[in-house]
C-alpha cells in the first residue's frame, strides 16, 4: 500500500515541478538567444564584406577630377558623339547614369555632396551649375546636351540659363522644376547601411526580384515587361541598389531636400528644350513638367501615358526615340 502523502508535500511537487519547467524554458531561451547572436554576427559580417567591396567598386569606378572650384567625381562612358552631361537625383550619385546612349558620349558627375563629391563646392542649384561649368573646363569640353533627371532639375536648369553657349540642348525627364514641398526628412532606412543591405537581402532572398517589382512598379502590365526582359530585370535591381550605400549620399540628400524647398520662379532658358513627363508619376508630380513647358519659350513637353517615376526603365524604348528625334531636329 502506497505511503499518503502530508499536505505540505504537494507544494513540494508543484514547486518541483515549475523549477524544472523553468529551467528548461530558460534552457530554450538561450539556445534561442545564442543563436539570434549567432546570425547577427553572421550577417554583420557578410554586410562588412559586401560594404568594404561597394566602396572599393564605387571608387574604382570614377575618376576625381581637379576643378578650379575643387575635387569633382564624374564618369564618362562612350567613345564618340555629343557629350550628354547627366545630372542625377536624390538621393543618387554617377553610378545611377544609365549604361549607354548610343551615339552619344555620357559625362556623369556626382552632384556636391553625393559620394566623393564635397558639398562646400555647391549647395544651390545656381552654384552646382557654376561647378558643372569648371568640370567641363578641367576636361576640355565646350559644348553639352544636359540631361537633367528629378532631382538634378534644378541644377540643369541653373546651367542652361547661366550658360546657354555651352548647352546645345536641354533635356528634362520627370525633373524638380518648381518649389517642392518637404520636411526635409531623410529615410532613416535608406541612410543606414546596414538596415538598408538587411531589409533588401531579406526581401531578395524571400520575394525574388518578383516582390521588389510589386512594390515599386504597381503597374501589371509594366511590371510583366520589366521582368520577362533579363536585362531590364537586371536593371530594375541595379536600380534599387544606386541607392546604397545611403551614408554616402545622405549629406547631399539633405542639402537637396532643403533647396527644393526654397525653389524660386524657374530661371529663363531660352535653349532648345525637352520636357518628358509620367503622367502616373506619384514622386515628382508631372504638374511640375506642364508649368515648366509654360515658362520655357518653345519647349517641347511629352507625358507619357500611365509612366510612373521608373519611366526610363518602363517606357525606355519611347523615351530614347523621344530624345533622339529631339536631338536629331535641334543639333547642328
Amino acid at each position: 500500500m502506497a505511503p499518503l502523502r502530508r499536505p505540505g508535500d504537494w507544494g513540494v511537487t508543484r514547486v518541483s515541478r515549475s523549477w524544472r519547467t523553468m529551467k528548461i524554458f530558460k534552457g530554450i531561451l538561450l539556445v534561442v538567444l545564442l543563436c539570434g547572436i549567432g546570425l547577427f554576427a553572421y550577417s554583420y559580417y557578410r554586410f562588412g564584406q559586401d560594404h568594404q567591396e561597394a566602396l572599393a567598386v564605387l571608387e574604382s569606378s570614377s575618376i576625381l577630377a581637379s576643378t578650379e572650384a575643387g575635387p569633382v567625381e564624374y564618369i564618362m562612358k562612350g567613345n564618340e558623339g555629343p557629350i550628354v552631361l547627366f545630372l542625377h537625383g536624390m538621393p543618387g550619385g554617377y553610378d545611377q547614369a544609365p549604361d549607354n546612349l548610343p551615339g552619344y558620349r555620357l559625362l556623369a558627375p556626382s552632384r556636391p555632396g553625393y559620394l566623393r563629391t564635397p558639398l562646400e563646392l555647391g549647395e544651390t542649384p545656381a552654384e552646382q551649375a557654376e561647378l558643372y561649368a569648371a568640370l567641363l573646363d578641367s576636361l576640355g569640353v565646350e559644348h553639352v546636351i544636359v540631361l537633367g533627371v528629378s532631382g538634378g532639375g534644378p541644377s540643369a536648369l541653373e546651367f542652361a540659363a547661366k550658360f546657354p553657349e555651352r548647352t546645345n540642348a536641354l533635356i528634362m525627364m520627370e525633373a524638380i522644376s518648381q518649389r517642392f514641398p518637404n520636411n526635409g526628412e531623410t529615410s532613416s532606412l535608406m541612410t543606414s547601411d546596414y538596415l538598408y543591405w538587411s531589409m533588401f537581402k531579406i526581401l531578395l532572398g524571400t520575394q525574388g526580384v518578383e516582390g521588389m517589382a510589386s512594390m515599386q512598379i504597381p503597374n501589371q502590365e509594366q511590371r510583366k515587361d520589366v521582368l520577362a526582359n533579363p536585362q531590364k530585370s537586371q536593371r530594375f535591381e541595379n536600380l534599387l541598389w544606386s541607392v546604397w550605400p545611403g551614408s554616402l549620399r545622405e549629406t547631399g540628400w539633405v542639402n537637396d531636400l532643403h533647396q527644393v524647398n526654397i525653389l524660386s520662379t524657374p530661371p529663363t532658358v531660352s535653349i532648345p528644350t525637352l520636357i518628358i513627363h509620367g503622367s502616373e508619376d506619384s514622386t515628382v508630380p508631372v504638374e511640375h513638367s506642364i508649368q515648366l513647358a509654360e515658362q520655357i519659350p518653345n519647349a517641347m513637353l511629352h507625358v507619357i501615358d500611365g509612366a510612373s517615376h521608373l519611366m526610363p526603365l518602363t517606357h525606355e524604348r519611347e523615351v530614347r526615340e523621344l530624345m533622339t528625334e529631339f536631338l536629331s531636329r535641334n543639333l547642328n
